[in-house]
């Protein structure tokens, strides 16, 4: 359910903003909305301070991870924790310079390595001495002209280049004739290059640990952090509130059960209050109550980042229900079902302080699974199918017993998930003429529920050959037709919105498409069987004669199920949710606008 909200003015004279503001995040339920952009000199220095201090929390994070285990460090020591931001940054910088340039060292030392131990010292001795040495790089067999009175000394050769050096009198090794590709020599030698790269994975590995020092420490530095931006959302607000004369005000939107704490709040203090309805333009955020049954689906919210507008519906409900129906008939495989319930019962075991709510609806879903695998009759890619010439165990006989036929006969399950479609596509047209009656547009939305049973009709006609009576059809269309002709625009606005009218052919087969697109919960189950039964055919021809060849089995059935489980649960991410926040949101009529309610209130 979304929770109402007020639109709520606070005023309060100019020299008390700061307690005012004080007390209204101790509060913590007015999502405050600014009444001009906050400017100046002390916010640009409380972001900048915030923005390096989260930097520096990330990168000791990123160590910390690292670390087997870290004991706090003792409350009473003393610690400066503004330095120790900055010193986490420098020494961050330190270790980025120290790696770019540990990185350049050894694209050097990778260059010269095919002439060996070298050292340019031993060449500007000879150099003086009046003898005269390059180097040179020779592709393939390409050996060029070399002046006379020289030597060429080849270093390296793999077959595709070549490493030589000329070796002579000065004017003869300087000779404009060789046309050979020319090997720069390295200002170091490779015994000094070595020493250098050593210098600099010891100074790395000094940078870590001094970083790791701080670690004991994490837990003062996070609450300073969290200061930081208490600091910086203070003023924000404080910048960003709106002014008449000697009066301030903040506004913002409040959540209609808490409205009587901002009055008591406002009667204490003796503020200004001004509570009314948000208007039509006005956007004010959306904070959903979830039934404890219903909770877990947040989970699916969070991860995908998506929540309803304030004046659109809350769908959770309906999306929980069909997205664990979904989830089950994408999988469809009893075995998945139960790895999926153990590695969730693991997780949590694991992960005890985390919300519950996930680990809630994995297990739920996993539950699903198990069910829709068992009715199936499937378990790890085994079918009664599979046994079509020999008998099942007793203990895979007595599985199979509960499976419904039915179900395994292709054009049922196809015909099902038409019917699923036509019932999700349903549901979102019979919400629309609920919400919307007694308005005329709620006969509009009849009249799409009965074009989405048309589609249908036409759906298992077309697809299925099934026989449905052609009468049936016209009906359900002449009648959908003209609720939505007469109904779908307002009398008055026909001149504006006359391009839908002319758009309706379309409209009618995207309709008719979107019945079709609830095949694919067949067509992904029936692949993710497909690549089951492949891996156990595989490992099935090579047997468990022997200990090694049972080892390959084992391995061949472990990875083959394991990228099946990978497959299936991108299935489950890219059709299981689109089924939910495309076709059944576009047909509900949902854009997923919402801007989530964040209170203002100190972390």
């Amino acid at each position: 359910m979304i929770v109402k909200m007020k639109k709520v003015f606070v005023m309060c004279m100019d020299e008390d903003r700061d307690q005012a503001l004080d007390a209204l995040r101790e509060l913590g339920v007015l999502h405050v909305t600014q009444e001009k952009e906050p400017s100046g000199r002390n916010l640009d220095e409380a972001r900048d301070r915030t923005h390096r201090a989260t930097r520096a929390m990330n990168l000791l994070r990123t160590v910390i991870a690292d670390l087997p285990s870290v004991d706090p460090a003792d409350p009473a020591e003393d610690f400066d924790v503004d330095k120790a931001f900055e010193n986490i940054l420098d020494l961050s910088e330190k270790r980025a310079r120290y790696e770019d340039t540990l990185k350049e060292l050894r694209g050097e030392l990778e260059r010269v390595r095919p002439f060996g131990d070298f050292d340019p010292a031993d060449v500007n001795a000879l150099a003086d001495r009046g003898i005269a040495v390059r180097f040179f790089e020779l592709l393939g067999e390409d050996v060029p002209e070399w002046p006379e009175n020289v030597t060429v000394e080849e270093f390296h050769n793999d077959g595709k280049k070549s490493y030589v050096a000329v070796i002579g009198a000065p004017e003869a090794v300087a000779s404009n004739a060789i046309t050979a590709k020319e090997f720069p020599m390295p200002e170091m030698s490779t015994a000094q290059l070595k020493a250098w790269e050593a210098e600099l994975i010891q100074s790395i590995a000094q940078c870590v640990e001094a970083i790791q020092a701080v670690a004991p420490h994490a837990e003062i530095i996070e609450k300073r952090l969290a200061d930081y931006e208490n600091d910086q959302r203070f003023l924000e607000v404080k910048l960003g509130m709106g002014e008449n004369g000697k009066i301030g005000y903040v506004s913002g939107y409040c959540p209609e059960p808490f409205i009587c704490n901002v009055e008591d709040k406002a009667a204490l203090k003796g503020w200004g209050l001004v509570i009314r309805e948000p208007e039509p333009e006005e956007q004010p955020p959306t904070l959903i109550h979830y039934p404890f049954w219903v909770r877990p689906i947040k989970a699916v919210f969070d991860v995908l980042e998506i929540f309803p507008g304030y004046r659109e519906a809350d769908i959770s409900i309906a999306f929980l229900f069909f997205f664990s129906l979904f989830f089950a008939m994408l999988i469809g495989d009893a075995g998945y079902g139960l790895i999926f319930l153990g590695l969730t019962i693991g997780a949590r075991a694991v992960m005890r302080k985390a919300p519950h709510y996930p680990f809630t609806l994995l297990g739920a879903l996993s539950l699903c699974t198990v069910a829709w695998g068992v009715l199936s009759g499937n378990y790890f890619g085994v079918t009664p199918e599979t046994f079509a010439e020999t008998a099942p165990p007793g203990w895979l006989a007595f599985l199979f017993q509960f499976q419904v036929e039915w179900l395994t006969v292709q054009e049922n399950a196809m015909g099902l998930c038409f019917l699923i479609g036509a019932i999700h596509l349903t549901l979102a047209h019979a919400w629309n003429a609920i919400v919307c009656f007694p308005q005329l547009y709620a006969y509009a939305q009849i009249g799409w529920a009965c074009m989405t049973w048309t589609m249908y009709c036409v759906a298992c006609k077309m697809v299925l050959g099934y026989e449905i009576p052609v009468s049936l059809m016209v009906g359900l269309f002449s009648v959908g037709f003209i609720l939505i002709v007469l109904f779908m625009t307002p009398a008055r606005e026909i001149k504006r919105e006359w391009i839908r009218h002319a758009m309706l052919p379309l409209s009618f087969i995207s309709n008719f498409v979107d019945i079709v697109s609830y095949v694919r919960l067949f067509a992904v189950s029936m692949a993710s069987l497909a690549v089951a039964r492949s891996f156990n055919d595989m490992a099935m021809n090579i047997g468990f004669d022997g200990f090694w060849v049972g080892l390959i089995t084992a391995l061949i059935l472990f990875l083959g199920h394991t990228l099946n489980i990978v497959l299936c649960a991108l299935g489950v991410l890219v059709h299981g949710v689109r089924l939910n926040t495309l076709e059944f949101s576009l047909h509900k009529e949902m854009q997923w606008s919402g801007l989530p309610y964040q209170p203002f209130k100190r972390r």
